[in-house]
């Protein structure tokens, strides 16, 4: 028995212990958790009605403070509203429960139950716009109509027009409309006489439908008004040639080598056909003068040895001749063609020379040589 008294006044220790300390120490709520269910459901219906209490008193209280706020303003004056949450408060249950409590009743339950403090959070803040700021008009309206009012139509210069019908031609070409696109190329001549492109892609174009009549008079017009765009010259030569005129080709040409500026493939389609038509002279000139822009040119230099060749200049040709096969990297075919020429014109210089010795006497008795071209000449 003493043992169990013993135990008994030590847990009456601990209780009045547990009931002597101050409160305010203590930041959490902390419950003797009762054994009774009824002690239970009692504290937590207590509960229940002082939250609600406090609840319905804090909602009436936000009525009252938000409703003049709201009847001094119109609604549309209200244009951001910043509403702060309250905050939480944690409550910490016991970690240990003594073993034997003693019974308590509910009414000291109840006293024991610390008040529950409710804490106002700030009113709403609300944001109001001014009278003014309402009465102007919207900004975006403003910047419809304006943009709506400088949009006007940009006007086309005739060489961007002649540039534009240029190109929606060469998309109805490429689309297989011929007829469309030779019309807009024409559409753009009419609005730069000297746009080039529009003129030759206008030639090719009826060329590739048979109409080469059509094509060189145009450019045979061209040349004329043009002397200088030597593109259309080269343009008609190739056509004629297509036709197999080649006399038509080399007038189209128009001598380009008393010209300064031509250039280069202008003057080698001269020489070639010139040389083709066996007028050596011209052919001379032409390649002459791709010869002193460039005497490493293998087919220059060839076409300028036979040019003098034919017309009997012996001695520059054999000196073309030789220039011609001291190359290297050459095609074997004209190489071979040069060492015959060479040969050969090495033959007629000894013969002329061995004539020329030769004294003879004309009617009257005077002695008489030839020179080099087998000529009778008096001393």
């Amino acid at each position: 028995m003493s043992i169990i008294n013993q135990v008994l006044n030590d847990l009456e220790q601990r209780e009045n212990k547990s009931h002597a300390l101050d409160p305010k120490k203590f930041t959490a709520l902390e419950l003797e958790q009762p054994r009774s269910k009824v002690k239970w459901l009692a504290a937590i219906v207590i509960i229940a009605i002082l939250t609600a209490s406090g609840g319905i008193y804090w909602y009436q209280y936000n009525i009252k403070v938000a409703k003049p706020a709201a009847l001094s303003l119109p609604a549309a004056a209200v244009t951001q509203v910043a509403i702060t949450a309250p905050q939480e408060t944690a409550v910490e249950l016991p970690t240990s429960v003594p073993s034997v409590v003693k019974p308590v009743e509910i009414k000291d339950v109840i006293a024991s139950q610390p008040k529950l403090i409710v804490t106002s959070t700030p009113p709403l803040q609300v944001i109001v716009a001014t009278t003014a700021a309402l009465k102007k008009k919207p900004q975006v309206a403003q910047f419809e109509h304006t943009e709506q009012l400088t949009i006007k139509p940009v006007k086309l210069t005739l060489a961007q027009l002649a540039q534009l019908k240029f190109k929606q031609a060469i998309e109805q070409q490429r689309q297989g409309f011929y007829g469309t696109a030779q019309d807009l190329w024409r559409a753009s001549l009419l609005a730069q006489a000297d746009y080039h492109p529009s003129r030759e892609h206008l030639a090719l174009s009826l060329v590739a439908q048979v109409k080469t009549d059509i094509a060189l008079d145009i450019l045979n017009k061209a040349i004329n008004q043009f002397p200088k765009y030597q593109p259309y010259q080269i343009l008609a030569a190739n056509i004629y040639l297509q036709t197999n005129n080649r006399h038509q080709a080399l007038d189209a040409l128009r001598q380009p080598y008393l010209v300064d500026t031509s250039e280069n493939p202008h003057l080698a389609l001269a020489g070639s056909l010139a040389q083709q038509l066996q007028q050596w002279h011209q052919a001379e000139l032409n390649y002459q003068v791709l010869v002193t822009r460039n005497g490493q040119n293998e087919k220059w230099l060839i076409g300028l040895a036979i040019a003098l060749d034919g017309q009997g200049k012996i001695d520059l040709a054999l000196s073309r001749y030789i220039q011609f096969s001291q190359l290297a990297n050459t095609s074997d075919i004209l190489k071979n063609y040069a060492v015959e020429r060479i040969l050969r014109l090495q033959d007629q210089q000894s013969s002329a020379q061995q004539l020329s010795v030769q004294p003879q006497r004309d009617n009257n008795g005077k002695t008489q040589t030839k020179d080099a071209f087998g000529r009778f000449t008096c001393p």
